[in-house]
């Protein structure tokens, strides 16, 4: 989406100046110009256009969530330039549609997408970066078929429904018998031990 703080879409446009005749650039999201979102689309049109890359690039505007997963499975890589991510909800769905990831090391995304694996961590700010990890993945389709398939598996097994439903229940189980360690422990430290008797002998004189 368009919005500029956290997530700096204009971090990517310029990294198309690789070979833009052979790239298409799709930006989803900012379309309410009521919203910080949308009216950011204007200032990113306006660099599009000085960057000479507006016949290559698509605005598509606000999509509902229903459509997210067909702009995801079209697209070879998904860029998130961002310059803070408490979570990065996008890389997981674009992994998730088995779309290769390719984002600003920062927050959430640097444990979410797993370099090499699902797709490539950059610096933040760094456009040169982010030019070179799109051209590695665009340029090398065994490997990115490879981080497509691997993508939706790590999803999967880390942040489906399921998984975190198990996640959460394994911390609990952990939690919980931590606490009943550390009560039995408590109590058994509160336990007196019982007071010394004393014998006394006398010899008879």
């Amino acid at each position: 989406g368009i919005e500029h703080q956290p997530h700096h879409p204009d971090g990517s446009p310029s990294s198309y100046s690789l070979s833009p005749e052979k790239l298409r650039l799709v930006i989803v999201g900012g379309s309410d110009p009521d919203h910080f979102d949308g009216l950011e689309r204007e200032r990113i049109e306006k660099l599009v256009a000085e960057l000479g890359i507006t016949k290559n690039t698509q605005f598509v505007g606000r999509v509902g969530h229903d459509r997210l997963p067909l702009y995801y499975t079209a697209a070879d890589v998904c860029a998130i330039p961002s310059h803070y991510e408490p979570f990065g909800l996008v890389a997981i769905e674009a992994m998730a549609c088995g779309t290769p990831v390719i984002a600003s090391a920062v927050g959430g995304l640097k444990f979410t997408v797993v370099p090499e694996e699902t797709g490539l961590l950059v610096p933040p700010q760094d456009v040169d970066g982010f030019a070179h990890a799109i051209d590695r993945i665009l340029s090398d389709e065994l490997w990115a078929r490879k981080l497509r398939r691997q993508a939706p598996i790590r999803v999967q097994q880390n942040f489906s429904w399921s998984s975190v439903a198990a996640q959460l229940s394994n911390l609990y189980r952990r939690l919980l018998a931590q606490s009943i360690s550390h009560e039995m422990l408590f109590s058994q430290s509160q336990i007196t031990p019982p007071p010394a008797t004393a014998s006394t002998m006398t010899k008879a004189s």
